[in-house]
């Protein structure tokens, strides 16, 4: 299903549902699928425009000092700082950056210790990363390859995960 499929049926359910806004007190459920639908549709690049009206109000009402909705975190559980759809992308580059490595497509004759260093992590976390990523392919992004990246990923993985250098 497309984003904007998924975002037409989840307006459907709030009409079948009597919800009044589907801007208001919305069901975690619903919370994520709104979010997928919106995430799904931008990177299809079909966002129609009553999708961008939705967001430009949601916005709006960020810059009022008003959280909406839309933003609100998808699950009712706590989770933890490193369960973000970010810090799984900087975790899935770090392996990128690793396989790249190791495939010689950059130079880095140890790139777990380069990626352990930046993100200020062990090497079984690494090692770990590995293992639990075996499907993400070898960086091939040479805007995105060479240590200064890697460091630049690590500044953001311990500010989204929550992580203070270790000293």
């Amino acid at each position: 299903m497309s984003g904007y499929g998924r975002w037409l049926a989840m307006q459907e359910k709030f009409i079948a549902l009597g919800m009044p806004d589907p801007d208001s007190d919305w069901p975690p459920a619903f919370r994520r699928e709104m979010q997928l639908a919106y995430a799904e549709a931008l990177e299809e690049g079909k966002l129609t425009s009553d999708m961008s009206q939705s967001l430009a109000w949601a916005f709006r009402e960020l810059l009022s000092g008003k959280i909406p909705e839309l933003f609100t975190r998808a699950s009712d559980d706590s989770g933890s700082p490193g369960d973000t759809y970010s810090v799984g992308m900087l975790k899935a580059w770090a392996v990128g950056y690793v396989k790249a490595a190791k495939a010689q497509t950059i130079e880095d004759l140890d790139p777990e210790e380069t990626v352990k260093r930046a993100y200020d992590v062990n090497t079984k976390t690494v090692q770990k990363w590995l293992r639990e990523m075996p499907d993400v392919a070898p960086m091939a992004d040479p805007m995105r390859l060479g240590s200064k990246s890697v460091a630049a990923w690590g500044r953001k993985y311990k500010l989204m995960a929550g992580r203070k250098k270790r000293g």
